[in-house]
């Protein structure tokens, strides 16, 4: 570029910073960053910060992370839905999730970002990553008063948590709040079913898991089962009809246990 006459601009530099971050060279791409700061021409926008952070989170580079975001701030650089996702993720993977919390949430109000779906869903998958599930549940009613709609993600993260404390009543009624059916748990009640239900609908493969998991990481074959019936009558859904027997069969062959 520079041979042709070519002045790399911020977007050009951007690019490069984002390879090196997806080719684990961080290093290489903080100098990518510097070399932005010198030139006269761009200084670094937010996705420059926002790409660097997201390098940092995927190795768990918490201080150094931190650092750029107050360089960030420093620069006068406005923070996003997207950085609040990528400071949770950041936290998360450095063991420290109520870090990741208390970043969000300072940072949303001080520059008056209101919380959207991708950054409630991490905040959720940093609470159940560390097993502190009524946390989890608590983001989660949280999103639905601030009238976030979940996705897919959000429940497929929050039913393996259920699931993985053997609370089969609790899945049950979740996964019926996210598909539309009657017998929603109660705290639940207050939201209108559109309000609960993803866009685009649940995952049959979500769903069948998590049937599976209550007939057997739960023991809760007939509350499996009946599930699978109220579903079949769900539009746009779609379960195999050999689904009642691998259930069965799984409830079966696990240990026997008392389950919820």
């Amino acid at each position: 570029m520079a041979s042709d006459n070519i002045r790399p601009n911020v977007i050009t530099h951007s690019t490069v910073l984002k390879g090196y971050c997806q080719d684990n060279r961080v290093d290489k791409a903080f100098e990518v960053l510097e070399d932005m700061k010198r030139c006269p021409d761009f200084a670094p926008d937010e996705v420059t910060y926002n790409t660097l952070l997201d390098g940092c989170a995927r190795h768990g580079m918490l201080e150094r992370g931190l650092e750029l975001l107050k360089d960030m701030e420093a620069s006068n650089v406005t923070p996003s839905n997207f950085t609040l996702s990528v400071v949770v993720k950041l936290a998360n993977r450095s063991k420290q999730p109520d870090k990741g919390f208390e970043l969000c949430y300072s940072l949303s109000r001080k520059y008056n970002i209101r919380l959207n779906m991708h950054v409630y869903n991490n905040l959720i998958h940093a609470s159940t990553a560390h097993g502190n599930l009524p946390r989890a549940l608590d983001v989660f009613k949280e999103m639905l008063s601030a009238k976030a709609r979940p996705d897919n993600r959000t429940y497929t993260l929050l039913l393996r948590a259920l699931i993985d404390a053997a609370s089969a009543t609790e899945a049950a009624g979740l996964l019926r709040a996210s598909t539309g059916l009657p017998g929603v748990p109660q705290w639940l009640t207050q939201y209108k079913p559109a309000a609960l239900q993803p866009k685009g609908g649940m995952s049959d493969a979500v769903i069948v898991e998590v049937l599976e998991g209550i007939a057997d990481a739960c023991h809760s074959e007939g509350l499996a089962l009946q599930l699978f019936r109220e579903l079949r009558g769900v539009a746009g859904i779609s379960l195999d009809p050999k689904l009642p027997m691998r259930l069965a069969s799984r409830a079966i062959s696990a240990p026997a246990s008392a389950g919820q």
